[in-house]
């Protein structure tokens, strides 16, 4: 099977040419902020949002294409363990589906990714590329999936022959299967097989996100994640939250953003008590107050009147609390003096 070329860096004349974030990330397009708010909470609450093996989201950026990443709208980072892998989604709020093909434009980035066209970006051995789409009409999502089991299962050069056996697959599965097929221009610079469509059809992702309906399974799903991620645990709080990520999508989405743990952590402390990451800062507060109540307590005068100067010690004290992190003073019960 092909192996794919490697080029040293990242190219600029990408086929398309790279377009201004805003422009790619639709200004402040609902549904992809849902969708983005929507891998904010699995972020937020710790969990996998896709296959549990591939791990936890860490990080998540948006509009990558500038980075070479053809499906740009968001490119998660999920790790389990040491292991690492990105997985690069182009989310679509209209049908995309025609009949019982993939989108033709998903097929060109998925292939041009796949092959190393003009960039570096995608490691066959980890990463996932996909697309987010509303809910498909009939059972095709359900055939879809059937059809990437499939793929995932086996010998990618065996699948091709297999579609072809009557009573083996549907002809909805033969029909995705088709479309996948590497487009012409692509096909006669790199020369790939049926077998190599089956290979990258093992490193596809597809979600539907139903948003649009209501009562909708994926806010629900990402509200529980805001829910079990606050002390309160209360649906009130957790509805507003979820408000907050998606202001939080709609703010970075348009340009090239990114969010990571830490980031929204600190984005979120200040408006919600976090079960997972406390805010301390009124303790710090109250405890620095205390220290300072205690120390203003202590005496330093004799008979509350006559202060003896020490300014050659104080001065030996700040130079050595300059020079480490620790000083221990001795101080001899019988003698002025500060050794």
């Amino acid at each position: 099977m092909y192996p794919g070329n490697r080029h040293s860096g990242v190219k600029t004349d990408m086929g398309r040419r790279v377009a201004p974030p805003k422009a790619t990330g639709g200004g402040g397009g609902g549904f992809e902020n849902n969708v983005a708010a929507y891998f904010l909470s699995f972020l937020l609450a710790g969990r996998p949002p896709l296959n549990p093996d591939f791990g936890v989201v860490s990080r998540i950026d948006f509009q990558t294409r500038v980075d070479g990443w053809f499906l740009d709208d968001m490119l998660l980072t999920l790790t389990s363990g040491s292991r690492t892998r990105q997985c690069a989604f182009s989310a679509k709020s209209g049908q995309q589906f025609t009949g019982k093909r993939v989108p033709r434009e998903f097929v060109e980035d998925a292939w041009r990714q796949y092959l190393h066209d003009d960039t570096e970006q995608f490691v066959r051995a980890r990463d996932r590329l996909g697309l987010i789409t509303r809910p498909l009409p009939g059972d095709l999502f359900a055939r879809l999936n059937t059809l990437l089991a499939k793929a995932r299962a086996q010998d990618p050069r065996d699948l091709p022959t297999r579609l072809q056996e009557r009573g083996y697959a549907s002809q909805a599965e033969r029909s995705l299967f088709a479309s996948l097929a590497c487009p012409e221009n692509l096909r006669a610079k790199y020369g790939p097989t049926s077998a190599d469509t089956a290979e990258l059809a093992q490193h596809l992702e597809f979600l539907t996100a139903d948003f649009e309906i209501e009562p909708s399974t994926f806010q629900q799903n990402a509200v529980g994640n805001c829910q079990s991620s606050l002390t309160s645990g209360s649906p009130e709080e957790a509805a507003s939250l979820w408000r907050e990520l998606v202001s939080i999508a709609s703010t970075h989405r348009p340009v090239s953003g990114y969010v990571d743990r830490v980031k929204l952590v600190d984005r979120l402390r200040s408006k919600f008590r976090l079960r997972d990451y406390p805010d301390h800062e009124e303790d710090w507060s109250r405890l620095l107050a205390q220290a300072k109540q205690g120390v203003d307590a202590v005496a330093d005068r004799i008979g509350g009147r006559v202060s003896l100067p020490r300014k050659a010690e104080c001065e030996q004290i700040d130079a050595a609390l300059a020079a480490g992190r620790a000083v221990a003073l001795l101080v001899p019960s019988d003698k002025s003096t500060i050794l």
